[in-house]
């Protein structure tokens, strides 16, 4: 990762995307934290899928510099296209939920209406 600094995540613009950007501080702070998360889970998966056994109980005993420095030089991964890559599937599975959920409530809302 470029000078070892974690990627920013534009929290406002997922809460806009997801139309959130009302949202209260404390809930855009569980979303912020939410949302790193995911990325996270993701991108450690990612990374230990790539391994073969051998490499598994190679980087198990790394710190997390030798483990970044090990996936950039033996794997040749680039963390800053990878994380870029899951932000954006991230985002774009929160909307479609989001989109999906909202379809779902606006259903039973007309439903209810009708009755």
């Amino acid at each position: 990762m470029s000078d070892n600094q974690p990627l920013e995540i534009n929290i406002e613009q997922l809460l806009e995307e997801l139309g959130l950007k009302d949202a209260d501080e404390e809930t855009k702070k569980e979303m912020a934290e939410m949302f790193q998360s995911i990325i996270d889970a993701k991108l450690k998966l990612y990374l230990m899928d790539s391994l073969d056994e051998e490499e598994a109980k190679k980087v198990d005993g790394l710190s997390e510099e030798e483990t970044i420095k090990f996936f950039e030089e033996e794997k040749g991964i680039d963390f800053d296209a990878l994380i870029m890559a899951i932000d954006k599937e991230s985002r774009e599975e929160m909307i479609q939920d989001a989109a999906y959920i909202q379809g779902q409530i606006d259903a039973n809302f007309s439903e209810d209406e009708a009755s």
